[in-house]
């Protein structure tokens, strides 16, 4: 049985890679396997952007601290 999605294709938001890969699962009949894949990946995504954001905080933190306490 295949699964089609075409509003979710036509959908502005989506990167083109979001959509040639949920097509190919589509196709092959393994959607699931790709939805996981991409889950994963933005996943990853998420946590990286976090993480550079944190490390970009850190002296900002540091010198309102010292300004506030000194």
């Amino acid at each position: 049985m295949v699964i089609r999605f075409p509003w979710f294709l036509r959908q502005q938001g989506n990167s083109k890679m979001v959509s040639q890969m949920m097509s190919i699962g589509e196709k092959t009949g393994k959607l699931d396997i790709i939805l996981k894949r991409i889950s994963d990946f933005y996943g990853r995504e998420i946590d990286n952007i976090v993480a550079n954001l944190m490390t970009l905080m850190e002296p900002i933190i540091m010198v309102v601290i010292g300004i506030g306490v000194g």
